[in-house]
């Protein structure tokens, strides 16, 4: 919880994007269907290229500083979405994304605030009971 802190305080510039990522670093971010992000000092997916979502299996956005899921639906092709270190705090956003994440088998969150809460896990596999 004290890193959550601590990177939040640090949120005196602009917002990074996933595609501000992808165009500062090019193509060495993906690899094949696997589109490695993690620790790019992200604070919000957004919307990326319609070719490169829609191509996405693997997504690796850990180790930033992402607090909302907006943008993830575009990936609806994953299988595996990677998010932990960042600052996600609620279950509502798995909810709504539940219908996106149809091929989702592999999801890592530990080092999330909502980790903290009782019972996540549990919480989490009744949205996506497809999730291992």
């Amino acid at each position: 919880m004290e890193a959550s802190r601590r990177r939040k305080k640090k949120r005196s510039h602009a917002a990074i994007t996933m595609m501000d990522v992808i165009k500062a670093n090019g193509m060495r971010v993906v690899e094949g269907t696997k589109l490695n992000l993690v620790a790019k000092g992200i604070d919000i997916i957004g919307t990326v290229v319609h070719a490169i979502a829609q191509s996405t299996t693997c997504l690796y956005l850990s180790q930033n500083n992402i607090a909302s899921l907006d943008g993830l639906a575009q990936f609806t092709r994953l299988k595996v979405l990677s998010l932990g270190g960042n600052l996600l705090a609620r279950f509502d956003a798995f909810d709504k994304l539940a219908p996106h994440l149809a091929s989702l088998r592999t999801l890592h969150l530990s080092g999330n605030p909502l980790c903290d809460a009782p019972n996540y896990r549990l919480r989490l596999i009744y949205v996506l009971p497809m999730v291992h």
